[in-house]
């Protein structure tokens, strides 16, 4: 009877024992390790730049678009400044010389109507002394005295005289008319150059304004206002609000059971049975070659474990940077898989 007990005994702890090693194992198949990546950006410039204003601190909140510090780079606002100088001294040349010209010209008007005034004086003197004489002369003959259809020499010499002053003036003012537009030309055409130049540079020294490309968390802020920060040292750095990318690895002989767009189904480690639950996933890379799983990944940190790495886009979630996850690839999880993972948990220790 003893040995009956003993026999049943002994099938009841076998039972037992297989029962839990098929908790223990099932489900290894359908699901894998996960990190979430932490993908923190560095802010830094390919040149030396003075740190002007930081408004942001570490562990802030940003929104896309938000102005994080202002920089300021010495060459560039130096050269800023004299193309600025070179810009309005040419203005001022151009208004200069416009002036300049038109004065010329509004005194070579001023000469030709005084010269060509001067020629209707004398042409008038001279039709003035005619009339008289007409006159005298019907006086004395006692009939009238007609005026001859055609000018005198002097008044043709006259009439003459003042075409050939509108000519000559004529020709100066075009001339002068002439050197205004293509010296305007010549000048816009330069303070064209120089305006396009200072836009390149505008641009520059704009780019040294620091705006968030998007919603995220400052992880640190190096350098205090006024310093100067060194070429492609990081003034801050800037990660996303919530992990967008997970990290996977899989066994080489489960790398078939997974392909780029599949969705998955992802479960925090640490999760108790209240706070049970998953967000779908979406398979973004497998990877081409075996690589080595990360320490924090496997059973025995000693011993290496190989597979291929997969990459996992995620929406918005509460999971923390580096979190430990389980990546599911048929189902979602449930209460058993909760329950395996502790058991797993409490061997493992």
């Amino acid at each position: 009877m003893k040995k009956s007990y003993a026999l049943w005994n002994a099938w009841s702890f076998a039972v037992v024992i297989l029962f839990f090693l098929t908790i223990l194992y099932k489900g290894e198949s359908d699901k894998f390790l996960a990190l979430c990546d932490n993908a923190e950006e560095y802010i830094n410039f390919s040149h030396s730049v003075r740190l002007k204003n930081i408004y942001v601190e570490t562990g802030q909140e940003t929104d896309k678009g938000e102005l994080l510090a202002t920089v300021t780079q010495e060459e560039l606002s130096d050269e800023l400044l004299l193309l600025k100088y070179e810009i309005n001294k040419l203005k001022a040349k151009k208004v200069l010389e416009e002036e300049k010209l038109k004065n010329e010209i509004k005194e070579l008007k001023v000469k030709r109507s005084e010269e060509i005034s001067l020629v209707d004086y004398q042409i008038g003197e001279i039709r003035f002394k005619q009339r008289e004489n007409r006159k005298l002369l019907a006086f004395v003959l006692e009939h009238p005295v007609y005026k001859k259809s055609e000018p005198d020499l002097g008044i043709r010499f006259l009439l003459s005289k003042k075409r050939l002053i509108k000519k000559r003036y004529s020709v100066k003012i075009a001339n002068i008319k002439e050197r205004l537009v293509l010296n305007n030309r010549l000048i816009s055409k330069e303070i064209s150059k120089l305006l396009k130049k200072e836009e390149l540079l505008s641009k520059k020294e704009a780019n040294l304004n620091i705006y968030a490309k998007k919603e995220g968390i400052i992880g640190s802020v190096n350098y205090y206002q006024g310093e100067e920060i060194p070429p492609f040292k990081p003034l801050l750095t800037f990660y996303d609000k919530y992990p967008k990318t997970l990290k996977g690895y899989v066994h080489e002989n489960l790398a078939n059971r997974i392909r780029e767009g599949e969705e998955v189904f992802v479960s925090s480690v640490s999760k108790t049975k209240r706070e049970l639950g998953y967000i779908k996933g979406k398979v973004k890379s497998v990877g081409k070659r075996i690589v080595a799983f990360p320490k924090r990944l496997t059973k025995f940190q000693n011993i290496p474990v190989w597979g291929y790495e997969v990459l996992i886009e995620m929406p918005k979630n509460s999971f923390l940077f580096g979190e430990k996850v389980f990546v599911y690839m048929d189902r979602p999880p449930n209460l058993l898989d909760l329950y395996i993972s502790k058991i797993k948990e409490f061997f493992r220790w």
